[in-house]
């Protein structure tokens, strides 16, 4: 318990993150691809399931023993993950989830990209989330720039949406950090628009080609 709460302290003060990520459309198919470097990602090999009463049954990826988490799926094909995100928004003056609870509760509640709208406008958060979302069911992809008591979709018509700590487009202070979030951003976007259809001469075989993409020097903290 001790060690659990120094990490939770650790987790609340600290200044950056080094997640990044990118969904992309292949032979009709949604394939994510999502790297976890935030603090020690070697703890985080874990998955679990969860069955509750009454609910959506979940597998979650963490750590081990965890009951929540930043990443998962659900029985009905909808694939959740975020990033942290910084945000000068306060959170309101209400009851609020942290976004890893957020999280959970979502796949145990949301069927659809229209349910997990509606989480997001009715359940506030204390904390900011760029929020990776597939719908398995019909390959429909979302990305959500998630403020603690707001949320607007990000728009993707080039068969991919990429992300890491920062809103796309939006504009961040130059970084010195060869893995800045804008860094990050740049490299994946660059490896990723080559497997678009269209773009490469070569046959991607997704998960094969994601996998060097996550592990590139200029994306993997």
């Amino acid at each position: 318990g001790i060690v659990r709460a120094v990490w939770m302290t650790v987790d609340e003060v600290r200044a950056t993150a080094g997640c990044a990520s990118a969904m992309i459309t292949l032979q009709g198919h949604v394939w994510v691809a999502r790297n976890n470097d935030d603090l020690a990602p070697d703890l985080w090999g874990y998955a679990a399931t969860k069955e509750v009463a009454g609910r959506i049954p979940t597998l979650t990826f963490g750590m081990e023993g965890d009951v929540f988490s930043g990443t998962g799926i659900n029985r009905e094909r909808l694939w959740l993950h975020y990033h942290y995100l910084p945000t000068s928004e306060q959170p309101p003056s209400v009851p609020t989830l942290p976004c890893y609870v957020w999280l959970v509760e979502a796949l145990e509640t949301c069927r659809t990209l229209g349910d997990l709208e509606s989480l997001l406008a009715g359940t506030p958060r204390d904390g900011a989330m760029l929020l990776f979302a597939v719908d398995g069911k019909c390959d429909e992809p979302a990305l959500f720039d998630c403020q603690p008591a707001s949320h607007r979709t990000l728009s993707g018509d080039a068969g991919y949406l990429v992300g890491a700590n920062h809103v796309p487009g939006a504009l961040v202070p130059e970084e010195d950090d060869p893995l800045s979030s804008v860094r990050r951003y740049e490299r994946m976007e660059t490896r990723v628009q080559a497997l678009v259809p269209g773009r490469s001469h070569r046959h991607s075989t997704a998960a094969v080609d994601l996998i060097p993409i996550l592990a590139d020097d200029g994306i993997e903290r």
